[in-house]
């Protein structure tokens, strides 16, 4: 795998993908957390899917405190999506 580091083009992604204050984010593989940092920034929920075990773990200690991020440590094509796109 590899993972985008650089936070001016992570940064730009989120500006580019328009994300405001209070929308509503599916971030799928956040992997090491370098995009999901950047879209919690912009004021946005962030539900954040991650099947690797050790990134979930990573994701889980480094995000504990943080009320805009709900992790789901699953395969995002196991997971029922009608049902996770309601709970957001």
């Amino acid at each position: 795998q590899n993972f985008l580091t650089d936070d001016n083009i992570l940064r730009d992604i989120a500006v580019a993908a328009r994300v405001k204050p209070g929308d509503l984010v599916l971030e799928v593989g956040p992997g090491t957390g370098n995009l999901t940092k950047h879209l919690i920034q912009t004021g946005a929920f962030v539900t954040a899917v991650e099947k690797d075990d050790t990134l979930y773990a990573r994701l889980v200690d480094e995000y504990r405190e943080e009320p805009r991020l709900r992790l789901v440590h699953s395969d995002v094509l196991r997971v029922k999506l009608p049902q996770l796109l309601q709970d957001m």
